[in-house]
């Protein structure tokens, strides 16, 4: 927003200056605090400039952050391991995506039994209220679960959230949430992607270390505080 934006030009111009100046500001008779928050400011500066964060924060652009496709993912090795990071998010004609072979990842659009999922429904409760209203229902459960909404869309019922610095999960990782609320007449659901962004593999198995349930745990978090049902269950 305008404000971030302000602040970055901000802090960018006293990164530049203490750049520049910094022999000179610092000779000067100034208090302490004043010189501490430049060289503070100035560092961050740094780190921004040089370092991009793969951490997507809420007032982001989903668009922006990565291609949707096989091509926008991003594969880093050492002796060891070799991780893959990758933001395949948003709708695609209309559905949720499904999930790749070797991603931590859950869906009603998965093709594989491993990780698919299958819907929720909540028509038992419009029965009972005609004025029942599940987006709200939704938005108030995937808070309550404290994960951040980082994109509504009521025109698709489209929602995506997200949570980060979660324990056992790659470091710098962000697991994404989406959901997809089917109304129409004789079609009370509720559609559901789970996805970790970064996907560890170590030498020399080839498979992706597990999510240790992160995901399910929070997508049966957020079915439990709506209320609704799985289908199957």
């Amino acid at each position: 927003n305008e404000m971030n934006r302000i602040l970055h030009h901000y802090i960018y111009f006293l990164f530049i200056f203490y750049a520049v100046n910094g022999h000179k500001f610092f000779s000067i008779n100034i208090p302490v605090k004043i010189k501490r928050f430049v060289r503070i400011a100035s560092a961050i500066a740094c780190i921004e400039m040089t370092v991009p964060s793969l951490v997507l924060s809420a007032d982001t652009e989903i668009n922006n952050i990565l291609p949707t496709n096989n091509e926008g993912c991003v594969t880093e090795s050492n002796p060891q391991t070799t991780t893959k990071f990758c933001r395949k998010l948003g709708l695609l004609k209309g559905r949720l995506r499904g999930c790749d072979a070797n991603e931590n990842c859950f869906s009603t659009s998965a093709k594989a039994a491993s990780k698919y999922g299958s819907p929720w429904t909540y028509g038992f409760l419009v029965e009972r209220d005609i004025n029942y209203d599940p987006w709200e229902s939704l938005l108030a459960a995937i808070e309550k679960e404290g994960l951040t909404i980082l994109k509504t869309d009521k025109a698709t019922n489209y929602i995506l959230s997200a949570e980060k610095d979660v324990p056992n999960q790659p470091k710098g990782s962000s697991l994404f949430y989406e959901f997809l609320i089917k109304d129409g007449i004789g079609d009370k659901l509720v559609l559901y992607r789970a996805i970790v962004d970064k996907t560890v593999f170590v030498y020399p198995i080839q498979q992706p270390v597990s999510d240790f349930g992160a995901l399910k745990n929070r997508l049966q978090g957020v079915l439990n505080r709506t209320g609704w049902l799985q289908i199957g269950e």
